[in-house]
């Protein structure tokens, strides 16, 4: 059991009874060494990601065009003017922008489904602003569905002759809920006109950390939520609204909390709003 001093064992090439071309040299490579789990590197890859960068108007117009999933578009700042075009972002596209000095600006229309930005699907809006000019019948300036979020986003729409709407949110997408966080929705109405900072349309909506303001023209009206039927959230903001804060009709109810309003509400629950002298509210 014992070697002598000058002995050699028999077996002295084997390591737990594997000789040693069992094992690989420090400067060889395994056969499989490519492989994980039995599973070729190429199957743990990440998704593609493809990022266009835009600095007018036609590139804006033209990357939006041939966006596919999983691609951001960013914009440099500055103003993006696309005229009468509706920039229909594809779903599953993100477009960012250099912070609310980047601006996506178009004209209203005589369309009352047309918008400057529309936006469905998984598609991500930040950090940019979007304007409708008006002076047609229907100035809108950003109309969502889906599950669309915008972030960090100035929305902004005026001198509709018949209606102003910052931010329409639309049926579509089955029960996806469009989310606006740390938003800015903003209307100037024109004389005898309805201003509204944000509608929800058979849609659900959900609104966090964000501020809604309707101003009306002469004679017209000014109501920073409106929800024609639909269960919404509203958390955490602040909506002015010359006639109304809040109005939610068909059915429908608005469940708002920790926010200031301004405005009269119907269709409206409440948990700890107040007003601007910071009064609390009791919502209709």
């Amino acid at each position: 059991m014992f070697l002598n001093q000058n002995e050699k064992a028999t077996d002295a090439q084997l390591l737990n009874g594997i000789d040693s071309a069992g094992f690989l040299r420090v400067d060889a490579t395994a056969a499989d060494s490519d492989l994980l789990d039995g599973m070729d590197s190429g199957a743990f890859q990440r998704s593609y990601v493809r990022t266009v960068v835009v600095d007018t108007a036609a590139e804006l117009i033209a990357a939006v065009g041939s966006a596919s999933p999983n691609t951001m578009i960013q914009l440099e700042p500055g103003t993006f003017n696309v005229g009468a075009t509706m920039l229909s972002i594809p779903s599953g596209v993100t477009v960012q922008g250099a912070g609310i000095r980047t601006l996506i600006v178009g004209a209203g229309s005589a369309d009352p489904n047309h918008a400057v930005v529309a936006a469905g699907g998984s598609t991500e809006i930040r950090s940019l602003t979007i304007l409708n000019t008006g002076n047609q019948p229907f100035a809108v300036a950003a109309r969502i569905q889906g599950n669309a979020r915008l972030f960090d986003v100035n929305v902004q729409a005026q001198n509709g002759t018949t209606e102003s709407v910052a931010i329409d949110a639309v049926t579509g997408g089955g029960s996806a809920v469009p989310l606006l966080r740390q938003v800015g929705a903003f209307t100037l109405g024109a004389p005898n006109a309805e201003s509204v900072a944000m509608r929800a349309g058979g849609v659900n909506v959900h609104v966090i950390d964000s501020i809604l303001q309707a101003f009306q023209g002469s004679g017209g009206t000014g109501t920073a939520f409106r929800g024609l039927s639909g269960l919404h959230k509203i958390e955490r903001s602040i909506l002015f609204g010359d006639t109304a804060a809040v109005n939610v009709t068909g059915g429908g109810q608005a469940n708002v909390a920790l926010t200031r309003l301004e405005g009269t509400t119907f269709g409206a629950v409440c948990f700890d709003v107040y007003d601007d002298d910071f009064t609390p509210v009791t919502c209709a």
